[in-house]
């Protein structure tokens, strides 16, 4: 939900999901965030289209998918079904960041989810100095399972918690 302009109801955000086309990707790659966030920032669009990194690598292609509002690119997501668990990854507009997009876009991607792949645990990997990805994970029913270990990820190596949410 977000504040109207002009009004002291809340109105509620109609998110659309749908696959990412060139320019959306293009556009993504676009994306700058500041300070510590600065190490999500992703690699020149060409860079990323040549080495077939993250959403265009042709074999993982389909496991992305923008959403929108308003017809506006506010995020993507990366959905990674395996046997056992679902692996959900998320990325948001840098200006969009702490206004509850991350949130929603969570929840209706999980509702998605579930609905596709039932009774498969849904997972994440966040970074431990991330807490605002961390209360955004809770707000929609992800816990921290166990403690924190190193991985290493495109964007570097660091520590990390694993966030589940069980039906």
């Amino acid at each position: 939900e977000k504040r109207a302009k002009g009004c002291l109801g809340r109105v509620k955000m109609q998110i659309e999901l749908r696959y990412l086309s060139e320019k959306d990707k293009k556009e993504i790659c676009g994306w700058k965030y500041d300070g510590k966030y600065a190490m999500y920032n992703l690699s020149d669009h060409e860079q990323m289209r040549r080495e077939q990194c993250g959403f265009f690598n042709p074999e993982k292609e389909e496991e992305y998918c923008g959403t929108w509002e308003d017809g506006e690119l506010v995020g993507f997501v990366h959905v990674c079904p395996g046997i056992q668990k679902i692996t959900i990854g998320l990325g948001v507009r840098p200006e969009l960041c702490g206004k509850h997009y991350g949130t929603t876009i969570l929840k209706l991607v999980c509702e998605e989810v579930e609905k596709q792949y039932p009774g498969r645990l849904l997972c994440l990997y966040v970074r431990s100095w991330n807490q605002r990805a961390i209360k955004c994970y809770q707000n929609v029913g992800f816990r921290i399972e166990g403690t924190e270990f190193e991985m290493s990820t495109p964007a570097g190596k660091g520590m990390f918690y694993r966030m589940v949410r069980r039906y």
